[in-house]
């Protein structure tokens, strides 16, 4: 195990059991005989609780952190346009997301039986801004080994300056492996940045897309309601000229019946004029 993955473990833990464990693996490390390692250990710093927060948020809510500092490339591209409306809603989405993140920490701490002290969330929420604002910071922040928050001065600006508490020491031969690799790490963040910019987009249009379905159906479901009632309304039609013309088929032969009852009684009536006229002669 070496000293990053040491590190790794270590700034997992709540700061009050961070320093027993620190202790007890650089003892560890001491008795395999490799003591510039056990040292290194020995000498990491303990968390403060808002850097410890922030690790935290690392590990449990990475895919939201990750999103998070993605806002950062759009944010200043959107700068660099001038687009005042795109930086509007990159700077609330930012919001929300740190408002979000904030909350989930705020429940961590609880958990481990802390409190979110107003000093200890302000730390917090300089430590995501930081990480908007800055490709370092948020390099920094991703690793997971915070141990003092981080502060950027002059959001947005190209001069201006980060400061961060001392991060974990790292022997020069650590710092070395990730000078080398730092390149690397660079073009990988680049790339997932890129991938979560386009799974957000994806996602926007797939809601987009939901929405266009939703009043597709409902369109749909009034349509089919009103063709059924038209439906109902000629059927019924229908079933009333039908019975009208029945009534009226039955009126024509019953008037057919009346005319010639009326010609044979005017017929009869007729012959008996006549009859009568024979019989006074």
């Amino acid at each position: 195990m070496n000293l990053d993955d040491l590190a790794q473990e270590l700034y997992g833990l709540p700061p009050e059991k961070f320093t027993e464990m620190r202790n007890t693996r650089a003892k560890e490390i001491a008795a395999t005989g490799n003591r510039e390692l056990a040292g290194e250990v020995r000498r990491l710093p303990k968390p403060t609780v808002a850097a410890w927060l922030a690790n935290m948020l690392v590990r449990r809510r990475a895919a939201t952190v990750v999103e998070l500092v993605a806002l950062g490339l759009d944010l200043r591209a959107a700068q660099s346009r001038g687009a005042r409306e795109d930086m509007r809603r990159v700077s609330e989405r930012r919001r929300e997301l740190i408002r979000d993140l904030v909350g989930s920490a705020s429940e961590s701490a609880v958990e481990a039986g802390h409190s979110m002290s107003p000093q200890v969330q302000r730390q917090l929420e300089e430590t995501l801004e930081a990480a908007v604002a800055d490709g370092e910071s948020a390099r920094i922040l991703r690793d997971g080994r915070l141990s003092g928050p981080l502060l950027f001065i002059g959001f947005g600006g190209t001069n201006a300056t980060r400061r961060a508490p001392p991060q974990s020491p790292q022997s020069k031969r650590a710092s070395s492996r990730q000078d080398d690799a730092h390149g690397k790490r660079q073009a990988a963040e680049q790339a997932l940045t890129d991938a979560t910019r386009s799974l957000s987009k994806a996602k926007e249009a797939m809601e987009s897309t939901k929405v266009s379905v939703e009043q597709a159906r409902r369109r749909q479901a009034e349509a089919s309601a009103r063709h059924h009632a038209a439906t109902k309304e000629l059927r019924d039609a229908a079933r009333d000229l039908a019975r009208a013309d029945e009534k009226f088929e039955a009126t024509l032969r019953s008037r057919a019946d009346a005319e010639q009852q009326l010609k044979d009684s005017a017929r009869v009536h007729k012959n008996r004029q006549a009859d009568l006229g024979s019989a006074s002669k």
